[in-house]
């Protein structure tokens, strides 16, 4: 498996300019590891602990990289932090991967026992790959508890190697990436700025806390401006997370749109995938129902 690094538009939704191939090795290199700690990281992708650190804290707050458990550190004591890939982090490093397929022709001229000998190389080096997939979808599957990835084993078991290959396709696909968090990372930018600027300088926020009365004139209101910034921030976490399960239903969906037409070998009995494949019906039935009834109340406005 090789890491697209030219090829990854998906990742400009997150990343840009000179940080790109620092944050591509960030995040391939979870995907390889499945969890690790800030200064493992700089040893490994041989970079300062301060760059790390500042793309670490900046991958977070994109929401492709999570604290995944604390652990006390050999040094002073302290507890340190490990990081794993959140869904979508999942999902960029599945997207930048190309699965090497053995090729099934020899060269022109190419003696029939050097065919069979590359063939074979090719052939093993695929069986490695694949079974470090396995493993990622394993840790991935518990970590994220999502059932698709749990299931991989059961599905690679019915369909083939062929559920990997689709599954790197849908995490490349436009409709599943489109779901950008560039203006909620801007607004969170901003609304931290202000939150810092607020703390620096109490007196702001004395100019910029108001009184007004209600329109009854019995009460008074008083604006706190601090209190506003950390609610909308935690507005906005809530908003990142409803992004997130959204993500991970659109692609389930596509998954079981592109395997229903697959031939299958063995019983297809599967509890777990039947009560995920009638959560998602019935929530495309209300979002169905819903966007339905708004276009009605908007046709019947001009009657």
């Amino acid at each position: 498996m090789t890491l697209l690094t030219d090829k990854c538009h998906y990742m400009s939704e997150f990343i840009r300019g000179k940080t790109l191939k620092t944050d591509c090795e960030l995040i391939q290199l979870l995907g390889i590891e499945n969890e690790c700690w800030q200064y493992d990281m700089s040893r490994r992708l041989d970079k300062s602990y301060r760059t790390i650190m500042r793309r670490v804290a900046e991958l977070e707050d994109s929401g492709l990289l999570r604290v995944v458990r604390k652990e006390r550190s050999m040094k002073m004591g302290k507890q340190r932090k490990i990081y794993g890939l959140t869904f979508r982090g999942a999902l960029l490093y599945l997207a930048s991967l190309k699965l090497e397929v053995p090729k099934r022709y020899g060269k022109p001229h190419e003696p029939l026992e050097a065919f069979k000998e590359r063939y074979m190389k090719q052939k093993k080096t695929q069986i490695q790959q694949l079974r470090k997939l396995g493993k990622f979808f394993e840790y991935y599957g518990k970590l994220l508890d999502y059932e698709v990835f749990k299931q991989v084993p059961w599905l690679v078991e019915r369909y083939g190697p062929i559920v990997y290959r689709i599954m790197l396709q849908i995490a490349q696909s436009r409709d599943i990436n489109a779901i950008s968090l560039r203006e909620l990372k801007r607004r969170k930018a901003s609304l931290k700025e202000q939150e810092k600027l607020i703390k620096k300088y109490p007196g702001l926020q004395k100019l910029t806390s108001l009184s007004s009365f209600t329109v009854n004139g019995r009460g008074e209101w008083e604006r706190n401006p601090l209190a506003e910034v950390k609610e909308e921030l935690a507005l906005l976490g809530l908003v990142y997370k409803e992004q997130e399960e959204r993500c991970k239903q659109s692609y389930a969906l596509a998954l079981f749109q592109r395997i229903a037409y697959l031939k299958t070998r063995g019983k297809m009995h599967n509890e777990s995938l039947h009560r995920l494949v009638e959560q998602l019906l019935l929530r495309r039935r209300k979002t169905f129902e819903s966007e339905l009834d708004a276009l009605t109340k908007l046709v019947t406005q001009y009657h």
